[in-house]
């Protein structure tokens, strides 16, 4: 999806943006970062971007109006005039340290950079580039004296781990921008304010964002209605899931109705999805069309999450991929054990 072989590093400025709670305060730079070293230029590409290699988009969001998104704002300024930039940088530097106000959110250098020729697709867009270090690391050095070696050490960056980073590209303005967002440490409470009150930005609504939303429907689907409880087989409900990421992997465009006959083909069980379904967008605050375009990323993603696996006490693991007709289950009275019965072939 991405292509960063030709991007140039326009413009970068590095400030440094602490933490509120703890008074840290803000140092800015008075001037752009000059770069005159060949290699530290690239140095910082592969720092700033080999992180993105995953197609999940992203928009800037507002409640009410998008132009009240104080990086949409920045950000459009800045495309719109690149004599804006050091000027924009500073607000969206204040603006960090206005949202770093978790105690365990730690300070750090935050570059802001302008990057030209962003290949996403087969399309080449410029891009303002936010990145932020938090962790340093300690590297010895060694030095050749007349006699002997020194060694030393100091403390820098490993451009092999980036903590916080995000790419706006210039493109799709009116619906908040391309957004592609990098987080090292997303899952802590402390992080989640990088996306949600530094950036505000919300899932775009493209063909990864509908796949990934009609997969995880048919996961909780299977799991809260094709079970024992309503009298479904566990050979059923692996029948269900094999089906319905064979159905994703097979094709390009999904079709609810198409997914229905193919899938669950029953008239109770299309009746029965068609109300979780509806239950579950109300509840999700989603509408999932009935038609759109296949991610394969997104079916590459979720296709952990449809193992086929019967558990059997402690003992067995039986794993299913399909030809649940071949499965058989039982009652062996004389042992008081149920049982399965396995047909096949040949044994691989």
């Amino acid at each position: 999806m991405f292509n960063f072989v030709d991007v140039k590093l326009e413009k970068l400025i590095v400030h440094n943006v602490g933490n509120k709670s703890l008074e840290e305060g803000i140092t800015f730079s008075q001037q752009l970062t000059k770069i005159e070293i060949p290699v530290v230029n690239e140095l910082l590409l592969k720092y700033f971007l080999t992180p993105f290699k995953t197609a999940v988009f992203y928009n800037f969001s507002h409640d009410t109006n998008l132009a009240l998104n104080e990086l949409f704002t920045y950000t459009t300024s800045v495309f719109e005039n690149q004599d804006e930039f050091y000027t924009q940088s500073v607000n969206i530097a204040k603006h960090l340290y206005e949202k770093s106000v978790h105690a365990k959110i730690k300070g750090g250098e935050f570059y802001v950079a302008y990057l030209s020729e962003c290949l996403v697709g087969d399309d080449s867009f410029d891009a303002i580039g936010l990145f932020k270090t938090e962790n340093k690391e300690n590297f010895l050095k060694v030095k050749h004296q007349e006699k002997s070696f020194d060694v030393e050490y100091e403390s820098g960056i490993n451009t092999n781990k980036l903590d916080k980073g995000c790419l706006i590209f210039n493109t799709e303005k009116e619906t908040g921008y391309k957004i592609c967002i990098f987080d090292a440490v997303s899952k802590n409470s402390e992080a989640i304010y990088w996306k949600d009150d530094f950036l505000k930005v919300k899932p775009m609504e493209d063909e990864f964002f509908q796949t990934k939303n009609i997969l995880a429907l048919c996961k909780n689907f299977v799991e809260d209605v094709y079970i024992p409880e309503n009298n479904v087989e566990r050979t059923e409900q692996a029948d269900f899931k094999t089906k319905t990421i064979t159905y994703f992997a097979e094709r390009d465009n999904f079709n609810v109705k198409d997914f229905e006959e193919n899938v669950i083909s029953s008239p109770e069980g299309i009746s029965a999805f068609r109300e979780y379904k509806k239950a579950y967008e109300d509840e999700q605050n989603l509408n999932i069309p009935d038609s759109f375009d296949i991610s394969e990323q997104a079916v590459r993603n979720a296709k952990k999450q449809f193992k086929n696996i019967l558990k059997l006490d402690k003992n067995f693991h039986v794993y299913i991929h399909g030809k649940k007709e071949w499965i058989e289950k039982g009652f062996d009275d004389a042992r008081g054990l149920s049982y399965y019965q396995l047909y096949f072939q040949e044994e691989n």
